[in-house]
Parts: C-alpha cells; structure tokens; sequence
C-alpha cells in the first residue's frame, strides 16, 4: 500500500493512518523501515518502506513437523 503522509509523520502516525493497526494495538506489534525495527517515534523520511510485525500464529518449525507427519500426496 502506498500512503502519502505530510513531513515530520512518525512510524505510528503512519500505520494507524493505514488502518492496519488501531492505537490501542500499537503496543501488541515491533514496526520497521526497510527490514530494521525501529520505535515507533521514529520520523519517516521520503519513500521509506514501513513494515508491521505481527506475531507468528504457529512456530515455523512445529508447522514443518507437522506437514512431514503427513502422508505425501499421490498423483494420479
């Protein structure tokens, strides 16, 4: 999603604007730009990729192991 936001917007500023996250979920989330977590005071500069962190449902590794308990799929 691109978002246009005046000079001076912080990183929070900028995900509730995109309506991702509410105020009251600022604190359930880490927030990036460009892959690096940063707080969520940091001013925005032009074209910075904003990236929102929500936590994994599953543990990467517990799904795998799950997915291998599984018979493999025949094609016919």
């Amino acid at each position: 999603m691109t978002l246009n936001v005046p000079p001076g917007t912080t990183l929070a500023q900028a995900v509730i604007g995109s309506g991702y996250v509410t105020q009251a979920e600022l604190a359930q989330h880490h927030f990036g730009v460009f892959g690096q977590r940063r707080p969520i005071h940091t001013v925005l500069k032009d074209h910075d990729r904003v990236e929102i962190y929500f936590p994994l449902w599953i543990d990467p590794k517990m799904a795998r192991a799950e997915r291998a308990k599984k018979p493999p799929m025949r094609s016919t």
